[in-house]
């Protein structure tokens, strides 16, 4: 990320669109896991695809 801000900083010249940038791209990846949290781990939307889910078998943390 480092180098994409400042290939951005060199091409555009501004200091706030890089880092706008940056910023987007870091709260997309975080909407993205937790989405995936909401849906795989806490079993989410099980009943739009047909499936039941089961306890896991062993503790996340030990």
């Amino acid at each position: 990320m480092i180098a994409s801000t400042l290939l951005l900083l060199l091409a555009v010249g501004s200091g706030v669109l890089p880092l706008k940038t940056v910023a987007m791209a870091c709260l997309i990846l975080t909407a993205t896991f937790d989405a995936l949290t909401w849906i795989f781990q806490l079993g989410n939307g099980t009943q739009w695809v047909g499936v039941t889910p089961a306890p896991s078998k062993r503790p996340l943390w030990s």
